[in-house]
């Protein structure tokens, strides 16, 4: 037979090849080596998870080792390739967190690791606008505002809607400068453990009463 399925072997194999004249019978003086190589295996890549504040895409990524690169998946086993030949991978637009799967590809033997990596792109909600605490003084002077936000979020305070200031960071309270007329201020929840920011702030009154 002009060819030979091994046994199941780890690791390469030399075997000979012996030419046989199918008329005479007489064989080849000399045998050829015809090897049977076993490739290892790449490991299973290093998960680079990565999070954002709300509905996007996140970039994601894996680590394999020299050599290797990484194919992506939406599924632990089969499934149809999402990206190829890449370490990195950005998700279509997500509203929830989700797990991909990372799979390390030897570049030179084409050989892929044994089982994939689950890699996360996590999704935090976005805090609620915090309620305004407004208030108010006779005639020029400083006013303490207060905003009320979520469970482990704080307030930042800004001089304007969007963009603008920060006056003050990480404080349910503010402090205004001393003001001779009524100011309105703008605070914005954020969360303390993703730093996610609501999106939108909310106005908050300092008001001066004129003396009578």
């Amino acid at each position: 037979n002009t060819s030979y399925t091994t046994p199941s072997i780890s690791t390469t194999t030399t075997y000979y090849a012996q030419s046989r004249n199918t008329t005479t019978g007489c064989t080849s003086a000399s045998r050829t080596a015809v090897t049977a190589t076993v490739n290892s295996l790449p490991a299973a890549p290093t998960a680079g998870n990565n999070s954002r504040c709300g509905t996007g895409t996140v970039a994601i990524s894996a680590t394999p080792a020299a050599g290797e690169t990484i194919d992506w998946y939406a599924a632990a086993t089969g499934g149809t390739a999402l990206a190829t030949g890449s370490n990195s991978f950005t998700t279509p637009s997500i509203s929830t967190t989700t797990t991909y799967y990372a799979e390390s590809r030897n570049s030179t033997t084409g050989c892929i690791s044994s089982s994939r990596t689950a890699v996360t792109a996590t999704v935090n909600s976005l805090p609620s606008a915090p309620t305004a605490g407004n208030a108010a003084r006779c005639s020029t002077g400083t006013v303490t505002i207060s905003a009320t936000p979520g469970a482990g979020e704080t307030i930042d305070w800004y001089s304007a809607a969007t963009g603008g200031t920060l006056l003050l960071s990480g404080n349910t309270s503010y402090t205004t400068p001393s003001i001779s007329t009524t100011t309105t201020y703008y605070a914005q929840s954020r969360n303390t453990t993703t730093g996610c920011t609501s999106a939108s702030r909310t106005a908050v009154t300092a008001t001066v009463n004129s003396l009578p």
